[in-house]
């Protein structure tokens, strides 16, 4: 008796140390909650009710996303390349704000796009904009015949009134002249003189655009070629 009841003690602290697992049943370990099974090799972050995959909504996929949420009114700059698991919005779209609960609509939906799609400054959001907007190319004399197509260009533009100077700013007509012995003028003529040319037959209109001084004309007639004296042709 005393020899089995040692036996049996030594095969219980070696089930105990040493468990041995066979169809799913696990010899030497008992778990005491209901619904659990003792695993050899389980996970050390097992899942909880907060882990359960919830129902997204329209537009939305569950992925592993970043924490800085994209707005109509917001656009994170920076964001840490943590990720967190939940419901975020589909390619090309964004949260309508920053709200709980606040629905995935197109970026063209949103009300300020200015904000959104990074516009600077005298900058505005438009769908449906010219693929020729308003330069200060266009304000020199003689021009250069240039084609536009018609079709609606999305993106940032200036604000009505301004023009696209060559560093990218939007920028006010009478800025664009910024080369020596010119000027901006409201009233100006399409037919400039330059060396060596006097024009002729020439279309009595104003014309507002960059033009040499008085006593100074184009060197040539390519668009913004220098203003010099006649003397100096």
């Amino acid at each position: 008796m005393i020899l089995s009841a040692h036996i049996s003690l030594l095969l219980i602290l070696f089930l105990t140390v040493f468990p041995i697992q066979t169809h799913g049943f696990v010899f030497g370990r008992m778990c005491l909650g209901a619904h659990q099974e003792y695993q050899m090799c389980g996970s050390a972050c097992p899942l909880t009710c907060v882990d359960i995959r919830p129902q997204c909504g329209l537009n939305e996929i569950y992925i592993c996303g970043k924490p800085c949420i994209e707005t109509c009114d917001y656009k994170p700059l920076t964001c840490n390349k943590n990720c967190i698991y939940g419901c975020f919005c589909n390619a090309t779209y964004v949260r309508k704000s920053n709200a709980t609960g606040s629905p995935c609509i197109l970026k063209s939906q949103c009300t300020n796009n200015t904000v959104l799609f990074g516009c600077g400054a005298n900058e505005v959001y438009t769908d449906c904009g010219s693929p020729c907007p308003p330069s200060c190319t266009d304000l020199y004399y003689p021009q250069k015949r240039k084609s536009c197509t018609i079709e609606c260009v999305r993106g940032c533009f200036c604000q009505q009134g301004l023009y696209r100077a060559e560093n990218g700013t939007c920028v006010r007509p009478e800025e664009c002249c910024q080369g020596q012995n010119e000027q901006f003028t409201i009233c100006g003529t399409p037919c400039p003189a330059r060396c060596n040319y006097t024009p002729g037959l020439c279309a009595t209109v104003c014309v507002e655009g960059c033009f040499c001084n008085p006593n100074y004309v184009r060197r040539d007639n390519s668009t913004n070629s220098p203003c010099i004296t006649s003397g100096e042709c």
